[in-house]
């Protein structure tokens, strides 16, 4: 029971959220561009969503309209390729400095 609860609580989770933090307003306004050094969540339908992983962005890849399309992530388990659909920007200012990003 236990058990059902919190997969459900995970998946409701993920399903708004995290979409939430993924919209995009294509047509009506311009937004910025993702950027190196922005934290995120990789998303994985493999795994539960409390295994997702963190990272930071460290590379950017712009398709031909000059929108970022696909970002190389670095993270605890290494560095991956991902497209910008499968990964979550945290809502964390980018102008911390670096003593206070790790407190």
């Amino acid at each position: 029971m236990t058990q059902e609860f919190v997969r459900r609580l995970w998946k409701r989770w993920s399903t708004e959220y995290l979409s939430g933090l993924q919209q995009r307003t294509r047509w009506t306004h311009e937004r910025n561009n993702i950027r190196v050094g922005t934290m995120v969540l990789v998303r994985d339908d493999n795994l539960p969503p409390q295994k997702w992983r963190f990272g930071r962005v460290i590379e950017t890849f712009p398709g031909n309209d000059g929108l970022i399309r696909v970002v190389n992530i670095r993270t605890k388990d290494g560095i991956f390729k991902r497209a910008i659909t499968r990964v979550c920007v945290l809502p964390i200012p980018d102008n911390l400095p670096e003593d206070q990003e790790a407190a």
